[in-house]
């Protein structure tokens, strides 16, 4: 996936890249029941403008729990939990500050999708609702005066979903296919994941707060997929454009292969 965004006012831009791994095994309970257990391994770079950067490896493990009344309707609920290391370098007062990070993730992720057959192509609204922890442990820079050392802090985000996608497939033979997505998201945040960390220099007593730019709780995703699959292979690119203003465009690519 890669992710690029210019600088905007006092808003470092930034280039992000990231590299993920999936391993899934699924099981059919019944004919409308399925159990799965996955894992996954990403690591992710980042470069800004000024000369920082930061660099991540996560681990995640995951537990989809999914339902198929087998007449178009589809709903998955997937707990995960997962544990990232990484480190960052800041650039300030002409010299570079760095820290190590680590913190755990956890959520659990529900959504329900019911496809309708148009004819010449499928119809697909869908509603979800997502809850997602992040515990960041503290942060320390060193023993410089301006160095920052930074509290752990527990973010909580509780967001909805409502959308549609319009999907078209074509089958060139039994081992050939081809399906192009267009989607249409709406999400509301109910919580408070942007309310920021309690900071301090090393030198000073008195703390401060370092928060996010403000973003509003509602949000809109355009999306647009292609996915080819050849026998138990898949290649896939994906482009997401955040409506509101300022936000950048995510593309994302990757290639599967079913065991």
């Amino acid at each position: 996936m890669h992710i690029g965004r210019d600088t905007h006012s006092t808003l470092t831009g930034y280039d992000l890249d990231s590299q993920s791994m999936y391993t899934l095994y699924d099981k059919k309970l019944d004919n409308r029941y399925r159990l799965g257990l996955g894992l996954s391994f990403t690591h992710t770079n980042t470069d800004y403008n000024d000369d920082s950067s930061r660099k991540n490896f996560m681990v995640q493990g995951y537990v989809p729990f999914t339902y198929n009344n087998g007449n178009g309707l589809t709903a998955v609920s997937m707990a995960r939990v997962g544990y990232a290391d990484g480190e960052y370098k800041r650039r300030g007062n002409d010299r570079t500050y760095e820290a190590d990070t680590k913190a755990v993730t956890y959520g659990l992720l529900n959504e329900a999708r019911y496809t309708k057959d148009m004819g010449l192509f499928n119809l697909t609204p869908f509603v979800g609702l997502n809850a997602i922890g992040w515990y960041q442990d503290s942060m320390n820079e060193g023993n410089d005066p301006m160095a920052l050392h930074i509290d752990s802090e527990n973010i909580f985000s509780l967001e909805s979903a409502l959308g549609i996608y319009v999907d078209k497939g074509i089958e060139f033979n039994q081992d050939n296919r081809l399906n192009v997505a267009l989607g249409l998201g709406y999400y509301h945040e109910f919580a408070d994941p942007y309310r920021g960390v309690d900071a301090h220099h090393t030198g000073n007593v008195g703390n401060f707060r370092i928060k996010n730019k403000l973003i509003s709780r509602d949000r809109g995703i355009l999306s647009a997929k292609v996915n080819y699959d050849y026998k138990d292979f898949s290649v896939y690119g994906e482009i997401l454009q955040y409506l509101e203003e300022e936000h950048p465009v995510e593309i994302e690519g990757g290639i599967k292969y079913r065991f």
